[in-house]
């Protein structure tokens, strides 16, 4: 029975602890940066950096024009969220931080 409880702590919580230790240096350094974001009214404020497969991903405050191939990312004044994120790919709104690694990490 204790091997069930085990497997199943691993299998709830497994993947969370694996994004945290893979996105160490960026969890601690978007948290901060999205913390001081203004969120204005024609402003788009985010975070970009390039996984260790070479994909770029990117979080921002505001929606984005996606190319079909996530090459490029324009904006085009849209109006900034009040508290989601436009995650880059696959171009879709998320409501926490946990999310938009959670996202990354299918990508990366």
């Amino acid at each position: 029975m204790l091997l069930v409880l085990i497997a199943g702590l691993v299998f709830a919580f497994g993947p969370y602890v694996f994004r945290r230790v893979k996105y160490f240096d960026h969890y601690q350094h978007f948290t901060e940066v999205a913390a001081k974001w203004k969120r204005q009214p024609n402003h788009c404020e985010g975070y970009t950096f390039q996984a260790s497969n070479g994909i770029w991903l990117s979080a921002s405050t505001a929606e984005q024009k996606v190319a079909d191939d996530f090459s490029t990312v324009t904006y085009d004044g849209a109006t900034p969220d009040p508290s989601r994120f436009f995650v880059v790919p696959p171009g879709k709104w998320v409501d926490t931080i946990d999310e938009v690694f959670a996202t990354w990490d299918e990508y990366d």
